[in-house]
């Protein structure tokens, strides 16, 4: 199965009060962090960078990444996901998409292989995760002839909308799947796998 790989980066980080994505777990930053596990299942995956764009071009080494600039990142995540779909449509012809966050610093490589095994094993269904408090959300995969509906979303919610109105294909990553949106959160995560 031909899909790409796409890590939404695009936030401001106004709840943690500085760009995330440069923020350290781990002895990495969450970008890094991101980068590395989409690596193992990606040569070149995509980087949908907005705010704070210059600043982590600055100080991360993206050589193996597809950035794309969503000049809108003001509107949300949402329009993380339409420039990151603009951009792979233009570029290649594939059976899907793998979209990530960059704020989810205990997703493991074996949770997309994992993602990327239930859609082949469903064609056409988007695949989504579930982490160990029942929350669904990223990573999930989203099969090409979801790519217009994905085109046309707007709003700070993402994907959610149309995954509540379709069914989808769950794989459950345990607490791996929880994101961070503050410092307090980032330091609770580190706690927990002390």
């Amino acid at each position: 199965m031909r899909y790409e790989v796409g890590i939404l980066a695009a936030g401001q980080s106004r709840r943690f009060g500085s760009p995330k994505q440069l923020a350290y777990f781990s002895n990495q930053t969450l970008l890094e962090r991101a980068l590395e596990v989409a690596s193992a299942i990606s040569a070149a995956p995509w980087l949908v960078l907005g705010a704070h764009e210059s600043q982590i071009r600055a100080r991360c080494v993206l050589e193996c990444t597809r950035v794309v600039v969503a000049e809108d990142w003001r509107d949300g995540m949402a329009a993380a996901l339409r420039a990151l779909v603009k951009s792979v449509r233009q570029t290649a012809q594939v059976e899907g998409l793998v979209v990530m966050l960059v704020d989810q610093p205990l997703l493991e490589p074996k949770d997309l292989q994992a993602l990327v095994a239930k859609a082949a094993k469903f064609p056409g269904r988007p695949v989504i995760c579930r982490d160990d408090e029942g929350k669904l959300g990223p990573p999930a995969f989203f099969p090409a002839n979801w790519f217009d509906a994905l085109s046309r979303l707007e709003g700070d919610q993402g994907a959610r909308s149309l995954l509540r109105q379709e069914g989808c294909e769950v794989v459950d990553i345990g607490q791996r799947g929880r994101d961070v949106d503050t410092r307090a959160d980032l330091a609770r995560l580190g706690a927990e796998i002390r």
